[in-house]
């Protein structure tokens, strides 16, 4: 069976649902697209532009 291009975090390596891991994963992200978007908010208030929704 061929690995899938994004890998399902929902599940370990031996295929058993692993929701800890899961919803760890799922809050890292969460906090890197925090911090991305507030980064580039930075950088666009910085030089005269807003970024909206």
């Amino acid at each position: 069976m061929a690995k899938a291009r994004y890998p399902d975090f929902r599940y370990n390596d031996s295929g058993y649902p692993d929701l800890t891991a899961f919803e760890a994963i799922n809050n890292v992200r969460r906090e890197e697209r925090k911090q991305l978007i507030s980064e580039l908010k930075a950088l666009a208030n910085k030089y005269g532009y807003r970024i909206v929704q």
